[in-house]
């Protein structure tokens, strides 16, 4: 038997991927006679475009309040070619201090599409003039500019700066684009006794004048003679305290040492993000479509396994809608060779996880002539991905067939199935 195009029979001759229709004919020729037969096959592509350099998370710093953002694109390629795209954001563009939601698709003639998301963390690291870490009380005077920008600090007469048990200096440095501890301006006390009152500690203002005793500035409690900062959670609006004030319920502090109640805030619920995880006062991000987030105070939220959907602000990973079962490689280990062992391996993805099993498509006669089948479950480490292997040993000419893999996670009007075929004399592997 032979056939138009050649090769159709051995498996050589590839259909092109169209919606066209592509005629075959088959001719038996016998020694009296021939006789011959045309069908047509219409290629059905299944296969989604392969996304290469797709980032779980982006980090970009900048050293001022605005700048360049840029992350290296994810690269969709498919075998029919990509026919559409999109992006939610646009790359190289001059933004803020932030977290945000990327988001690229593809798809092919076909419809079969990709997707692929992540976060963008954008943090902008600079000494402000404006807003300095301290020196609440003091007069300023900076010096130079990014990224040698000096502060000069200064207190009025019967206060010091708030040092421990050390003799201060009052010029500061931006190093690394980071203003390091610059100490508030204190009142003073004469030291009398060995001691300092509660609420003081030991400082000695210059080498020049005598030891003074020096309250201890907002955000900190003497304990023990020391000015120790209040940790998470508490605030201390008062100089010279010796206890710290919890936050109001349902609140905390995002860092130890905060001066005042503003410092306590909510933290972002379930279902939401934002920059450090608090609510502040610009509030917190709903997670967007295909993400979730099922803790609280979180910067991001989690993408969706297998790239599925969700409604934006969605608080568990059971909110991610299903997603059809889809095979992404069906191939084998080995070329068939008589009395020798051979793996098929099939992995799909799914939300919720596909059932997928590998069989031969036809009968393969008595099982005593055959080689002996096992079938395995490979753990993948990812709940929404499956992977089947059937292993044959001691292969016989009567295990040659065509094999396929099924995925099936349909669950009533959802989910979906999914089947690919795969002939054991050929043994090509192919990844989908």
């Amino acid at each position: 038997m032979s056939s138009e195009p050649s090769g159709v029979l051995t498996g050589d001759y590839k259909f092109r991927s169209s919606q066209q229709s592509h005629p075959v004919k088959l001719t038996r020729t016998t020694q009296y006679s021939s006789s011959s037969c045309t069908f047509y096959v219409t290629v059905q592509d299944k296969e989604a475009p392969v996304i290469e350099n797709c980032p779980e998370k982006v980090y970009v710093k900048l050293n001022s309040p605005s700048g360049l953002v840029s992350w290296t694109k994810p690269i969709f390629k498919d075998n029919v070619g990509i026919t559409k795209k999109f992006i939610n954001l646009r790359n190289d563009a001059i933004r803020g201090e932030h977290v945000y939601y990327v988001y690229y698709a593809a798809s092919d003639a076909f419809n079969n599409e990709a997707v692929c998301r992540f976060f963008v963390h954008v943090s902008a690291e600079y000494c402000d003039k404006t807003n300095l870490p301290g020196a609440d009380g003091a007069s300023t005077f900076f010096i130079g500019s990014q990224p040698n920008l000096r502060v000069l600090v200064n207190c009025q007469a019967n206060h010091v700066l708030a040092f421990n048990n050390t003799t201060p200096a009052n010029m500061f440095l931006c190093q690394n684009n980071q203003w390091g501890y610059v100490p508030d301006c204190v009142e003073t006390l004469p030291k009398t006794s060995d001691n300092c009152p509660a609420g003081y500690n030991i400082i000695k203002p210059n080498p020049y004048v005598p030891i003074v005793c020096a309250k201890c500035p907002k955000g900190t409690v003497e304990v023990n003679g020391v000015c120790e900062k209040c940790p998470k959670g508490f605030y201390n609006s008062q100089t010279g305290s010796v206890k710290c004030t919890q936050c109001p319920q349902g609140t905390t502090t995002q860092e130890d040492g905060q001066k005042d109640v503003t410092g306590c805030q909510a933290m972002c619920g379930e279902g939401e993000y934002s920059k450090n995880g608090m609510k502040g006062s610009s509030g917190c991000l709903s997670c967007p479509e295909g993400s979730f987030q099922n803790v609280k105070g979180q910067t991001q939220c989690k993408i969706c396994p297998a790239t599925g959907a969700s409604d934006k602000g969605s608080k568990t990973e059971n909110d991610c809608k299903v997603v059809p079962a889809r095979i992404v490689q069906f191939n084998s280990t080995a070329t068939f060779t008589a009395g020798g062992s051979f793996h098929i391996n099939c992995i799909a993805i799914g939300n919720p996880a596909p059932r997928v099993d590998i069989k031969s498509t036809e009968p393969l006669g008595d099982a005593s002539k055959r080689g002996q089948q096992i079938r395995t479950s490979i753990a993948t480490g990812k709940g929404f991905i499956v992977h089947r292997q059937l292993t044959i040993t001691n292969a016989t000419a009567q295990d040659i067939a065509v094999y396929e893999c099924v995925a099936n996670n349909l669950a009533g009007s959802t989910g979906g199935k999914d089947t690919r075929e795969c002939p054991t004399k050929l043994f090509k592997p192919v990844t989908l």
